[in-house]
């Protein structure tokens, strides 16, 4: 058994602080605090579009403000149609409910902002094809879990693609936990495993295009999206993503192209040389002004969900667990500690004697709590029963 170390009477607080690489990123006057646009309009759905300033990365972190954004934003099509208009969330975020979008129409979006007003071009919405498959692969014993996608298009004239996803995962805690402190402290019992199960999310950060431009024929088979290592806690229990497809035009393949590159030579963070990268949305009442964004009009977007379970891959996962037992806890009790001081240093009661009413043991909270890394929010589709 680790044992933690009972060498001070002090209650240790350890920060965790986010490292950055440094890049002297100085960029040119004219590409900072430029308005920043991302979002896509797609037939019958709701849709976010966030609205944000450049900034250069020798600023350490976002400046304050530079995403207070508030816009004034609808959807207009060719033939006169106007949309409501989208609603201010914060953040920068608008959000707009899109009916349904005629073919024959060419849609954008327009917008006002500190006097001015900007519109993309406009463009008829392309049709999204099904996603034939997700797939996975891990080529080496306990090498990374490759998730990669599969499609066709039978419009030739449609071969550029566009994909996000959303994970879900379902981890536990170490050890399961019955005994728990009360609010004065005393030892109550639960056998349920209340904060055994618990589950994870997270949405796709980088931008994955492909194209079949240059292949045979309009399929993509066996792309890669993206890879994970095994000793994630993605693969700890069971494991889910939903990847999400939609077609893009050859401009907006190119543009995503250009904003990945700079994501790269950036750490991630979007803000090299902005005003090389063209979209296609421009300030019709002072065209000088710079606007960094694409706006893509999809009749449609699908959709694909796979499982991976703990068993089906080579993976090493394991928590990291301090743990003590009844001496060192009598140690630090006779040291004038009290179980609310023992509590705060992260420790948690775990085995129990009921025949004793003595305390064996307690570990720490990452240990025992799977709520110190997830959730109790288990999703709707998930398919066992654990609560």
């Amino acid at each position: 058994m680790k044992k933690l170390q009972i060498l001070l009477y002090t209650l240790l607080v350890w920060t965790a602080s986010a490292c950055v690489s440094e890049f002297n990123a100085q960029l040119p006057t004219s590409d900072v605090d430029l308005l920043v646009v991302e979002g896509n309009i797609v037939s019958d759905s709701v849709i976010n579009f966030y609205f944000s300033k450049s900034f250069s990365l020798n600023e350490g972190t976002p400046p304050a403000g530079y995403d207070n954004i508030q816009v004034k934003l609808r959807i207009v099509g060719s033939d006169g149609f106007k949309s409501e208009y989208a609603t201010y969330r914060n953040n920068g975020v608008h959000s707009l409910a899109i009916g349904k979008l005629n073919t024959d129409v060419a849609y954008g979006i327009e917008f006002e902002y500190n006097g001015d007003t900007y519109l993309s071009e406009l463009s008829q919405p392309l049709h999204t094809p099904v996603i034939d498959s997700i797939s996975w692969v891990q080529p080496e014993y306990r090498g990374d879990v490759s998730l990669r996608v599969s499609t066709h298009n039978e419009d030739p004239k449609a071969s550029y693609f566009m994909w996000n996803y959303t994970e879900d995962w379902e981890i536990t805690s170490f050890h399961g936990a019955y005994a728990f402190f009360d609010e004065k402290f005393n030892i109550y019992l639960d056998y349920s495993l209340p904060i055994f199960y618990c589950w994870r999310k997270n949405s796709s950060k980088d931008i994955l295009v492909g194209s079949t431009e240059k292949l045979t024929e309009n399929r993509i088979i066996n792309h890669n999206l993206y890879k994970k290592t095994p000793n994630d806690d993605r693969f700890s229990v069971l494991y889910s993503v939903v990847v999400t497809q939609q077609a893009i035009s050859k401009a907006g393949y190119e543009y995503y192209l250009d904003k990945a590159k700079g994501n790269v030579g950036m750490g991630g963070l979007f803000t090299p040389q902005p005003s090389k990268i063209e979209g296609n949305i421009n300030c019709i009442t002072d065209p000088d002004k710079k606007v960094i964004g694409h706006i893509e009009v999809a009749q449609n977007a699908t959709s694909y969900r796979i499982f991976i379970s703990a068993a089906q891959i080579s993976s090493f996962y394991r928590e990291s667990c301090e743990e003590i037992d009844k001496d060192s806890i009598n140690t630090l009790l006779g040291q004038g500690l009290t179980y609310q001081d023992i509590y705060n240093m992260g420790l948690r009661p775990w085995i129990y004697s009921e025949r004793d009413g003595v305390l064996e043991s307690m570990a720490s909270r990452t240990c025992l709590d799977c709520t110190a890394r997830g959730t109790k929010n288990k999703p709707d589709f998930w398919p066992n029963n654990h609560q």
